[in-house]
């Protein structure tokens, strides 16, 4: 278990730490400084290690994962797992699938069997890193990880190739205006869309529904008692001329 404690200042009881050492299970404690009252953004970029290893490993659907505190990771790993079998399930064998914020690369490595190549895009460094190892310590070859803005490398990778499957897994915000304007002016086939967020996927599905019919929504309980839900929707385009 990895245990990053957000503070509004750097001084920490030496004693809370050690005391947190001393659960049974727990591998890392970080410390990141957020001293912004009211921000969406809880892990700022500088996160420091307090005690234990960097980093730690699980193993989903037969793939290693290599997690550092930085990096984005579903908490709930048994429901997680069972989002990343749907959207396994929902992709047909194709030529190239993107994955839009990928984080730790997990989904781009589960997919890797079903396309020839795969790309995934996060704006954080210290994720597409670990993604990077992970891709290595899995033996991959197709999949190639890539740091920046997802609207920028989307539109780029739409420009040099054709996209059969893009998969997104946005923050709460939802997906941005040139990211909608992108996907709505390709060609990509299908959409897996995976939101934390309700309310702004369905302002985004209201936006891509012009162009994209929903085949299919499933909603997962990350949660239990709290109104925090994922969904899965499964989009593919109306007609490609």
């Amino acid at each position: 278990m990895q245990v990053t404690l957000v503070t509004g200042q750097l001084k920490l009881p030496a004693k809370f730490v050690e005391d947190i050492s001393k659960i049974e299970g727990v591998k890392t404690i970080a410390q990141s400084i957020n001293d912004v009252r009211h921000s969406r953004e809880i892990i700022k970029n500088k996160t420091d290690i307090l005690w234990g290893s960097k980093t730690i490993t699980c193993t989903i659907n037969g793939i290693d994962l290599v997690v550092s505190p930085q990096s984005f990771f579903q908490l709930n790993v048994k429901q997680a797992n069972a989002i990343y079998n749907k959207v396994i399930s929902s992709i047909d064998p194709c030529d190239c699938i993107v994955e839009a914020y990928c984080g730790i690369g997990a989904m781009s490595l589960m997919v890797k069997h079903i396309a020839k190549e795969v790309i995934g895009i996060d704006s954080i460094q210290a994720a597409i890193d670990n993604a990077n190892i992970n891709a290595q310590i899995n033996n991959t070859d197709n999949v190639k990880f890539v740091a920046g803005d997802a609207a920028v490398n989307l539109q780029k990778i739409a420009e040099s190739k054709k996209i059969d499957v893009l998969i997104v897994d946005p923050p709460r915000s939802g997906l941005s205006d040139p990211m909608l304007e992108i996907i709505k002016s390709s060609n990509i086939k299908q959409i897996i869309y995976v939101s934390c967020n309700p309310s702004t996927l369905a302002k985004n599905l209201e936006i891509l529904q012009p162009e994209y019919d929903i085949i299919e929504i499933t909603p997962y309980d990350m949660f239990s008692h709290t109104p925090l839900i994922e969904t899965v929707v499964n989009l593919k385009r109306k007609s490609i001329e």
